[in-house]
Order: structure tokens, then sequence, then C-alpha cells
């Protein structure tokens, strides 16, 4: 499974952490993005990364916690994870199965997509805005609070 970010054409630097661009998540099973015409789903993508690290501390912490809803700011580009047993977490986007795999798979795939999506950008963000370090911050956390 990965989680990409693409931002539309940019002529000026820095760019805004609050841009509206598209999220992409792929899977064995297919692949959604928020650009798909069936979709239509923009969202502020980076603004969005520290509450779906949050929402999935949380679904990964909590053994009783069974559904994770994820949706994207500024959006209706939903995604959805499911633990089907004590081994298997179900991922669905925008109603669509992406892929069934396990909670230290997801673990390993969201910090190697979002730390992607920070390599990427950093360099060309406003470090002003607050955003990409909100994005650095949640990430560690993540990290601390679901590592095994």
């Amino acid at each position: 499974m990965k989680i990409s970010i693409t931002i539309p054409p940019y002529e000026e630097q820095p760019i805004s952490g609050f841009i509206i661009c598209d999220m992409t998540i792929a899977g064995k099973r297919g692949t959604i993005s928020s650009s798909d015409d069936s979709c239509m789903s923009k969202m502020m993508a980076f603004v969005s990364l520290p509450l779906l690290l949050y929402d999935l501390q949380r679904f990964l912490s909590l053994r009783n916690m069974k559904t994770c809803n994820f949706i994207g700011i500024e959006s209706s580009f939903k995604i959805t994870f499911m633990k089907i047993n004590d081994k298997t977490i179900q991922i669905q986007c925008m109603g669509e199965l992406i892929d069934e795999i396990t909670s230290s798979e997801l673990y390993n795939y969201i910090i190697e997509s979002v730390t992607n999506i920070i390599v990427t950008y950093y360099p060309v963000m406003n470090k002003e805005d607050g955003v990409i370090q909100d994005i650095i911050d949640s990430l560690k956390e993540f990290k601390t609070n679901c590592g095994s």
C-alpha cells in the first residue's frame, strides 16, 4: 500500500501547505485518486496528513476500535480501515477495496509513504505556515505511539 500527494503545477516557491491537491492510495487490489473523474475530491492534502496519522494511531492502538474512517479536509475523499480479524486490516477508498494487510504492514507503509511526501515536498514548502512541521511532528508521534 502507498499513499502519495500530487500538487498542481506551480510557479512560485515556496508553496503553501494549504494548497488544494490530490491524494492517491494504491494497494494490491486497486488504486484510487482524488483526481479521478468519478471522485472529484481534491483536498488540502498536506493539512489532512496529520489527521490521518492521528486517526491511524488511535486505530492501531485501540484493540476495540474496529473501523477508522478518514475524510480529507475540504473533500469527500474517504479512506476506510477495517479490522477484519486479529491479523487482517482491510483498506477501502471511496467504497472500493484497495488492499488487505497486517497492522505491522500498515504501520510500515504509512511511515514510508509520509516520509516520501516529506522528502519530496519539504524543499519547496513554505516553512512559515507550519503545515510541513505539523506533518513531521505527527509522523514522529505516530512512530512513538505505534512502533513495536
